[in-house]
């Protein structure tokens, strides 16, 4: 996961949906019972329906024939699998650090989203991905909120300093096939080197950081209900650690992330 960037109507959608599939109801604010959840983080927890759906969903995104392969469908759960756990990770810190996105918030922004589509495109849209307009809400309101916390965390942790505004006008006038003394280097110009500098070294920061998070905070897997609904899971979590109890504690870097279409031959 990188910060986000790009400002197109279409990018946003997809951005948003997404993130949706992999994690179309993601994390929870309500209390599942017990024996229904398959995620756990602190007090945020992914159930076994809400497992189902970002799997249904990952697949969607697939042919037929290739979903055959149990290669496939493994490496499917593997990646839904990663992804929550992220997602809980990023909810937990969130939590701690006070950052949330209000219900006004959330309805502002998705206002804009839909302002930005000719009347009944964007609802179209959705049913096309048959993703409903509560779900994608909820996408929505995951991304804004991982946007704040990567903007608080790189603006604490990225410094502006003389030596990299030097190097970031350097690159902008050979940009603009000028010398760096012919640019005029005025307030407007700064403000955007400035910030197209934290957002590239955003990009660098925020995988080391997101790594030290999920080594501190490991991901617990219910893995008996797991193993009920989608027996063709049980090769890939015995090879991530041992269970206790039906509990398995997901690894940080539990497997290198695969190619469907190399691996399965196509």
């Amino acid at each position: 996961m990188k910060p986000f960037s790009g400002n197109t109507p279409l990018l946003y959608f997809y951005t948003v949906l997404t993130g949706l599939i992999l994690m179309i109801s993601g994390c929870t604010f309500m209390q599942p019972e017990d024996d229904t959840w398959v995620l756990e983080l602190g007090e945020k927890r992914i159930s076994l329906g809400e497992y189902k759906d970002a799997y249904e969903m990952a697949k969607s995104g697939y042919e037929h024939n290739l979903l055959q392969e149990q290669l496939v469908r493994r490496v499917l759960h593997y990646r839904v699998l990663k992804d929550l756990a992220e997602s809980l990770v990023l909810e937990v810190v969130a939590m701690e650090v006070g950052i949330e996105i209000s219900e006004a918030s959330l309805a502002k922004s998705a206002e804009k989203i839909r302002s930005m589509y000719p009347e009944g495109v964007f609802e179209s849209m959705l049913s096309e991905n048959v993703v409903s307009e509560r779900a994608w809400m909820q996408g929505l309101k995951r991304r804004l909120l991982t946007e704040k916390l990567v903007d608080r965390i790189m603006e604490r942790e990225i410094a502006i300093t003389p030596e990299a505004m030097k190097d970031a006008l350097l690159a902008y006038s050979r940009v603009v096939g000028k010398k760096p003394e012919e640019v005029d280097f005025n307030a407007e110009l700064t403000e955007k080197l400035i910030s197209r500098f934290r957002r590239q070294e955003s990009e660098k920061l925020y995988g080391k950081w997101l790594q030290e998070k999920k080594e501190s905070m490991p991901v617990q897997v219910h893995t008996e209900l797991l193993y009920r609904v989608f027996p063709e899971i049980r090769p890939l979590l015995a090879g991530l650690g041992e269970e206790e109890g039906g509990v398995l504690l997901l690894p940080p870097d539990s497997a290198p992330d695969v190619d469907l279409y190399e691996e399965t031959g196509l």
